[in-house]
C-alpha cells in the first residue's frame, strides 16, 4: 500500500528511478524497501499543507519535524525518536536523489538537522531454558515446521538481523567450513559468520530434503530474488511481518512472557558469549557492528545481570538489615 501511495503521489517512473538510484549506491534491499513507507508521512504532511514536493523549502522541513513530534497513530501513539530519525533519514536520501537526478536545482533538505538516536539497553533476552523451549516449538515433521526450526537455529547460532536472514542465498552456506556468508548487511557490508554444529545439521538437512519441496519457480515474478535459502509457502522471499508473526506464535506457545523479536536472538547471543568469556572484538565481528562501542553496551547488561544474581543468591543478601540507617557513630574517638 505504501509503495503504491508513493508511486501515485510522486509518479511511478520517479519512484522506479529512485529505487534504481539506491541500487547503484549499493543500498541493501531492506533499506530500499523501507524508504516508501517512510515517505508516506511526508506525503500526508504535504497534502495537509497543500504543498507540492518540489516546492518544499528548508522552512517546510522544519515544520515537518514539528509535525512528526506531534503525530499520533490511529491507536493514539506518538512516534518514537528513533522512528522519527528513520523517517527523516529516508526523506534526506530522497531529496538527495531528486537533486542529483536533476529534478531539483538545489537540495532543500541538505541542512535538515536530525534528532539524536536514542540508545537503550536490550531487555528481551532469552535464558538458556527459554531458548530451548522456543526452539522446540516448530513441528519438524512438517515442511514448514522444519524450515521454521532451521531458521530459529540459524538466528540463535549466528545472531543475524531479520534483513540478513531474509536475503540469505543457498550458496551462502558453506557446510564444509561451517560458515554463512552475509552479503549486504547493515551498511552494505559483507561478513563471514560461523555456524554452530546443531544449526549446521539442520541447514544441511533442510537444503537437501526440505527446501526442494518449497521451490515453486513458476509462481515467482521476474523481480523476485533467485535461489533464496529460506522460502515462504509460495516459494518466494519471506516478508518481515511473516517472520515476526511466526516468532510471536512460537513465543506464545513456549509460554515465554517476554516480547521476543528476531533482534532478541542477537542480544541473547552477545550476552551469552560475553558471560562465557568471549572477547568483545570477536562478538563485534560475528554481529557485524561497525564500532566496538556498539558491542560494549552488552557489558552493561552482563553487569546488571550479575548484580541481580548476587542479590538473589548471595547468602548475605538474604539477611534482614536492622531498622534505620547504617552509620558510623564515632564512639571510640
Amino acid at each position: 500500500m505504501s509503495k503504491r501511495k508513493a508511486e501515485h503521489f510522486f509518479g511511478k517512473d520517479l519512484i522506479g528511478s529512485f529505487t534504481e538510484w539506491l541500487s547503484v549506491r549499493r543500498r541493501s534491499s531492506s533499506n530500499r524497501d523501507q524508504h516508501s513507507p517512510h515517505l508516506v508521512y511526508w506525503i500526508k504532511f504535504l497534502e495537509e499543507e497543500e504543498i507540492g514536493f518540489k516546492e518544499a523549502t528548508p522552512e517546510t522541513f522544519n515544520s515537518y519535524q514539528a509535525w512528526l513530534l506531534n503525530y499520533t497513530s490511529r491507536f493514539n501513539r506518538p512516534l518514537g525518536i528513533n522512528t522519527q530519525l528513520n523517517i527523516l533519514c529516508a526523506l534526506k536520501v530522497f531529496y538527495t536523489f531528486l537533486h542529483e537526478s536533476g529534478e531539483l536545482l538545489h537540495n532543500p533538505a541538505a541542512k535538515l538537522r536530525l534528532p539524536k538516536e536514542r540508545k537503550s539497553l536490550p531487555t528481551a533476552i532469552l535464558t538458556a531454558a527459554e531458548a530451548r523451549r522456543l526452539l522446540k516449538q516448530p513441528d519438524v515433521n512438517t515442511v514448514s515446521g522444519f524450515r521454521d526450526r532451521t531458521m530459529l537455529e540459524v538466528l540463535y547460532s549466528c545472531g543475524l538481523r531479520i534483513s540478513e536472514l531474509r536475503q540469505l542465498k543457498g550458496e551462502d552456506f558453506d557446510s564444509f567450513n561451517r560458515t554463512l556468508s552475509v552479503r549486504e548487511g547493515k551498511g552494505d557490508k559483507d561478513r563471514l559468520v560461523p555456524v554452530g554444529e546443531t544449526a549446521c545439521r539442520y541447514l544441511a538437512d533442510y537444503i537437501e530434503n526440505v527446501r526442494p519441496l518449497l521451490l515453486k519457480p513458476q509462481n515467482l515474478p521476474a523481480s523476485e530474488p533467485q535461489n533464496l535459502l529460506f522460502l515462504n509457502r509460495f516459494g518466494g522471499m519471506f516478508g518481515v511481518s511473516g517472520i515476526c508473526k511466526k516468532l510471536k506464535g512460537y513465543t506464545k506457545a513456549a509460554k515465554i512472557e517476554k516480547t521476543i523479536t528476531v533482534h532478541s536472538f542477537r542480544h541473547t547471543l552477545a550476552t551469552s558469549m560475553l558471560q562465557r568469556g568471549a572477547e568483545l572484538r570477536h562478538i563485534q565481528a560475528i554481529l557485524g557492528h561497525d564500532y566496538l562501542h556498539t558491542t560494549e553496551r552488552y557489558t552493561r547488561i552482563v553487569k546488571t545481570e550479575l548484580r541481580r544474581i548476587q542479590a538473589k543468591h548471595h547468602p548475605r543478601e538474604a539477611i534482614d538489615l536492622p531498622d534505620g540507617a547504617i552509620k558510623y557513630r564515632g564512639l571510640d574517638r
